[in-house]
């Protein structure tokens, strides 16, 4: 089943393509007004990933949707 009432905000940015793609570091400003998501789980169950988590933004201009995400895994040598 699908998990109901999971909700999701994007940030409207003005800098411009090349700008948000050369921006890898979410501390930069580009990314600032960007709200993280973080309320990742498995299943329909809301069952949080051992170990794991992700923390996403999204941003948007007139022509794009910009996703960017960080993946930590505590057992990735596993």
């Amino acid at each position: 089943g699908l998990v109901e009432n999971e909700d999701a905000a994007a940030a409207k940015t003005d800098a411009g393509k090349e700008a948000v793609l050369s921006a890898f570091d979410f501390s930069d400003a580009i990314w600032a007004d960007a709200p993280v998501l973080e309320n990742f789980y498995v299943g329909a169950d809301k069952r949080p990933v051992d170990g794991a988590s992700v923390k996403v933004r999204l941003l948007w201009d007139e022509d794009y949707l910009y996703i960017g995400y960080e993946n930590f895994d505590n057992g990735i040598a596993d």
